[in-house]
């Protein structure tokens, strides 16, 4: 019996070492395709292939792939089995000492607005208290001459008094919340930074023969986009307008460093959908109203779903020219010069909405019949290039 366990256990640790480990492959980026919201990487490389069927890991890639957008392009010779993508968090990093320290903070701010949260409703139940009994009072009791003028006086002082703390509290609790996202701000400066979170794609090929192959991969990452601007420039009133057009590219996909690549800028949406936009019936009627054409048109109206909604900056400003996108489609609207936006989002699965404008910072909110969204302007040292030609 332990001879018949011995030969199991060493049959079995065998099997382990001949699944040999993915073969790391490191490559840089060749081409990138920047889109006006996201872009495509390409990354090309020679690898030595054995006989047979192998397994590929690159990596130091970008954590922000979408892992629908992954192409793996080979030459004959060798076939591609599968594609698979996964985050390598094995390199994170333990919580900074100044990470710890802005938690404990922020732990104890959010303790004092509680506390003044607590204090402004007891001062609001004593505001309400007071009215009562000077209403109680002036009914049922009625006030000598004499006194009257010691009751009043004893009403204002205490009515200024919580007056006067209710408005320090609404202001220490002003300053508190301003303080209290001031440190969230910090914290997540900070666990940006400390985050060495890389992407990994894993390709599983065979080769006919033992040799080096060419392949190439694609993806697509968020947190790029470039936003088009042009500048009209006059020398003199007799001779033609000269129109200097512009590219502003911003990208921001940690961990993609990209020197002396081919850089493209593309007007294409990598996140189009094939699926076909559902068309609004309109059903005509002469003379005799048709109840059930009627019943249809409330029907399909219950069933439209627009969204409506107003963009602003966080000084309360109307924001025009902003994208708002339905995620994963073609549905897209932009705010008009009073920061409005209105589209139909009925044929979309989900009502995730994405809004994208340059300068402040991608937001993703849940689509609702009417909204009001803030955007937070961009204070990341975001890579930022600018491409200009110019035409007459």
């Amino acid at each position: 019996m332990k001879k018949m366990l011995l030969l199991t256990g060493l049959a079995f640790s065998t099997l382990i070492s001949a699944q040999e480990a993915p073969k790391e492959i490191i490559t840089t980026v060749d081409a990138v395709t920047v889109f006006t919201n996201g872009a495509q990487i390409t990354r090309k490389k020679n690898i030595a292939l054995p006989k047979g069927v192998s397994e590929l890991k690159f990596t130091n890639l970008s954590p922000l792939i979408a892992p629908e957008s992954v192409t793996v392009k080979a030459v004959s010779g060798v076939m591609i089995l599968s594609v698979s993508t996964k985050p390598n968090s094995l390199d994170k990093k333990e919580a900074l000492p100044e990470v710890e320290a802005l938690e404990k903070e922020i732990k104890t701010v959010e303790k004092q607005i509680d506390d003044e949260e607590t204090y402004l409703e007891t001062v609001k139940n004593n505001l309400e208290l007071l009215q009562k009994n000077k209403d109680l009072n002036g009914k049922n009791m009625p006030v000598q001459q004499t006194n009257q003028q010691q009751v009043a006086e004893y009403y204002n002082k205490q009515l200024t008094e919580l007056k006067f703390e209710q408005n320090s509290r609404i202001e220490k609790k002003k300053q508190l919340t301003k303080h209290y996202n001031k440190l969230l701000s910090q914290e997540q400066t900070l666990l940006s930074k400390n985050n060495t979170e890389k992407g990994e794609i894993l390709v599983k090929v065979t080769a006919e023969t033992a040799k080096s192959y060419p392949i190439e991969i694609q993806y697509i990452v968020d947190n790029a986009r470039w936003t088009p601007s042009y500048d009209l420039r006059a020398i003199d009133i007799t001779l033609p307008i000269n129109i200097v057009y512009k590219a502003n590219v911003q990208q921001n996909t940690k961990k993609e460093e990209r020197n002396n690549v081919i850089l493209t800028l593309s007007s294409v949406d990598p996140n189009i959908s094939d699926e076909t936009p559902k068309q609004q019936t309109y059903f005509l009627t002469y003379g005799n109203v048709d109840t059930n054409l009627m019943q249809k048109a409330k029907n399909l109206k219950e069933t439209t779903e627009i969204i409506e909604g107003i963009i602003l900056d966080e000084k309360g400003n109307p924001l025009p020219g902003v994208a708002v996108v339905v995620k994963g489609t073609t549905i897209r609207a932009m705010t008009d010069f009073d920061g409005k936006f209105s589209l139909d989002a009925s044929s979309a699965k989900n009502k995730v909405l994405e809004i994208l404008y340059m300068g402040y910072k991608m937001t993703y909110v849940l689509g609702q019949k009417t909204m009001t969204i803030i955007l937070e302007e961009d204070l990341e040292a975001l890579e930022e290039g600018l491409m200009v030609g110019y035409s007459s």
